[in-house]
């Protein structure tokens, strides 16, 4: 091997170092962004499907600053009577959250919203609820809304939250049915709380769920066109190193199979971000009574605008089935 060989391979080491460490900074930077929201002013980016390639490498480059989420609307809008409350969440932390009243409720229904949004975002769902007659009370988690702080975790932390909530809505409403409703990453924080810290609701309703935070990464970034892997991989790893756990353990589709709670599984068959095969193995895995509702041409987000009156004759036909303690 001659001299010149061994320049060429030196300098082909050395590039190959320089990107390593470049797509590892863009990973790292990439994940703190994603797992910590930006202020509430910074710029909202539209949906990542509509940005051109030049968009999509700037932004891959810089780093993609979502705003904390904050509420657009308010329960009044709906017609709903509501009083503003705050419940005890993790570590010391208080949580904003609306109670809508009912008259005379035997049930109260408890919802946790998804990555990217905040109670405001499940409001049809608490007017179904609330029409129900059911006392409905909607959380911000830890980050969103008017709750503190700006750290995300997809239900790796948030699962703590639903048990505080849960332990204080039982003190506090001990003769009534408690279900818990969890749309997307509160969904995947109900089924991590019942399965990994032993949270024991009447029953769940989980909707739009994923089967592990990977696979719904790896989604995003076939959304846009780019590689799944490593990609998805190394803004995981990053971001478990920032957050100090193991993201690749947060799994619902393992989660399910501890959960022996009542749980109805809510999906949307043309749901392009956690996707229907994934959802269907979580409900096959649940060990306890379950029951399932696939709506057809439903996407990720509110579920129960497609058919309201299906969504709602099968949600209170499983409420009903579940007994009072």
């Amino acid at each position: 091997m001659g001299l010149g060989t061994n320049k060429s391979l030196k300098r082909l080491a050395i590039l190959l170092a320089i990107g390593l460490v470049l797509v590892n900074f863009t990973a790292w930077r990439n994940a703190r962004f994603f797992f910590h929201y930006a202020d509430r002013d910074a710029e909202a980016l539209p949906r990542p499907e509509s940005l051109t390639w030049s968009q999509k490498i700037k932004l891959g480059l810089d780093g993609i600053r979502i705003p904390k989420p904050q509420e657009h609307d308010l329960p009044n809008a709906w017609g709903l009577p509501f009083e503003e409350i705050m419940l005890p969440g993790r570590d010391g932390l208080e949580l904003a959250a609306w109670r809508i009243p009912a008259e005379d409720p035997d049930t109260t229904v408890l919802l946790y919203h998804g990555y990217n949004s905040e109670k405001s975002g499940l409001l049809p769902e608490a007017k179904l609820f609330s029409g129900m007659g059911h006392q409905v009370i909607l959380i911000d988690f830890p980050g969103a809304g008017d709750s503190p702080g700006n750290t995300v975790s997809l239900g790796i932390f948030e699962a703590r939250d639903v048990v505080t909530t849960l332990d204080w809505a039982r003190a506090t409403y001990p003769d009534h049915r408690i279900i818990l409703y969890g749309h997307s990453m509160g969904a995947a924080a109900v089924l991590r709380a019942m399965a990994r810290h032993g949270a024991t609701p009447d029953a769940a309703i989980i909707e739009s769920v994923f089967d592990s935070l990977v696979n719904a990464l790896r989604q995003r970034f076939r959304l846009v066109s780019l590689p799944p892997w490593p990609a998805a991989d190394l803004l995981l790893f990053w971001g478990s190193v920032d957050l100090r756990t193991n993201g690749f353990d947060h799994r619902p589709v393992d989660f399910a199979a501890a959960v022996t709670i009542p749980t109805m599984v809510i999906h949307g068959r043309e749901d392009d971000r956690a996707l229907w095969k994934g959802a269907e193995v979580v409900y096959n895995r649940l060990a306890g009574k379950k029951d399932i509702l696939l709506i057809d041409k439903a996407e990720h987000a509110n579920i129960c605008l497609m058919d309201p009156e299906l969504w709602t004759e099968r949600v209170q036909a499983f409420i009903q089935s579940v007994s009072l303690k």
